[in-house]
């Protein structure tokens, strides 16, 4: 019995000290309550929650409209550099050659440009691309079969047959004593004319007067070749003329440099396991591509010709060998067409991916 009574006391106590702590919790709800104390503490936690979360919603928000911003301006400025830069290659006084970027937004033309043409950066400030923008490193040349080629040919033409005319009115005032005289200062003048008419021609050639005659050999390029034989007889003011011995370097020149470029078989490897051909055959392709620039020609298309009996197991090789060979060779992404190969059959054939140059 004693037992039991103590277990009841025990359990009565324990009751009592939970309702006191219950009591005193209340209590301390109440004080707050009354103060403020809690419900500002609440309204604190609240207010700092909304404030974070919208901190973070403006910062999301404007990094996106930073990208988008960032995305139209430079979809914008691809859009006037491809307008600007197909106006430089309409430009008939302005060869591009190569573009590459050289830093953020900035790029650098390699070319030719006719001293008549306009200033290139001109043309860019018409598509909003200022002149800071891109580096031209442009090499002098004249070009021919162009307003400014013909105003500068009709120019030196009129100067020079003008002073032709002069020297024929004043020799036929000579007497017939001074015949042989004559005939060597005509010598002497059609020489000085022809070296102002073709300054660059006149290097490369051998001109020899010889009984009554003037005989010319020598090379030239081709847009030499085809002024100096149609023009060359005008400015002879004695004798016949003789141009036959007189050869087309840029044909010779060119022929023999595709040949070079049409025998390697690109898919031969270095010892390093590198494609053994594209540094030389790179080499050879801006030889040929300057000579026909400075001849006033245009290159041929560059083909990718496959022989294979399989022509899928190397098709990922070959499109390699011809990114490496634009990059090498700096060449326009679109210079380079691959013709579609097909399987050889009948036959066992070694790989073989040949360069043509065509029309």
């Amino acid at each position: 019995m004693t037992n039991a009574k103590d277990d009841v006391d025990e359990l009565l106590k324990s009751q009592s000290d939970e309702l006191e702590d219950i009591q005193t919790r209340l209590s301390f709800i109440e004080e707050s309550l009354r103060t403020g104390a809690y419900r500002r503490s609440w309204l604190s936690r609240f207010l700092n929650h909304r404030l974070v979360a919208n901190l973070s919603v403006a910062t999301l928000g404007g990094l996106g409209a930073l990208v988008l911003g960032v995305g139209i301006f430079l979809l914008i400025r691809g859009v006037q550099w491809r307008a600007a830069l197909s106006d430089l290659r309409a430009e008939p006084g302005i060869q591009v050659m190569t573009v590459r970027s050289i830093g953020p937004l900035q790029k650098q033309v390699i070319g030719l440009r006719d001293p008549l043409a306009p200033n290139p950066h001109k043309i860019l400030q018409r598509h909003n691309i200022a002149p800071g923008r891109v580096d031209f490193q442009l090499a002098e040349y004249h070009s021919l079969n162009t307003p400014y080629g013909r105003k500068r040919q009709e120019e030196q033409e009129r100067d020079l047959l003008e002073l032709r005319g002069k020297v024929i009115e004043v020799a036929g005032t000579l007497s017939e004593e001074n015949r042989k005289l004559r005939e060597d200062e005509l010598g002497r003048i059609s020489q000085i004319l022809l070296e102002m008419r073709f300054p660059e021609a006149m290097k490369k050639l051998n001109l020899q007067y010889d009984d009554g005659v003037w005989h010319a050999d020598g090379q030239l390029l081709a847009n030499e070749y085809e002024d100096f034989k149609a023009i060359a007889p005008k400015y002879i003011l004695n004798g016949a003329v003789d141009l036959d011995n007189i050869g087309n370097y840029t044909q010779a020149k060119s022929e023999a440099l595709i040949a070079g470029i049409q025998s390697a078989n690109l898919l031969d490897l270095d010892y390093a396991g590198d494609p053994a051909h594209v540094p030389c055959l790179a080499r050879l392709i801006r030889e040929y591509d300057a000579l026909c620039v400075k001849s006033g020609t245009s290159p041929g298309r560059i083909k990718l010709v496959l022989e294979s009996n399989d022509p899928d197991g190397v098709v990922e090789k070959v499109h390699e060998i011809a990114d490496k060979l634009t990059d090498v060779a700096l060449l326009e992404q679109t210079r380079i067409r691959l013709i579609p190969p097909l399987p050889v059959k009948g036959k066992e054939v070694t790989d073989r991916l040949t360069v043509q140059i065509s029309e």
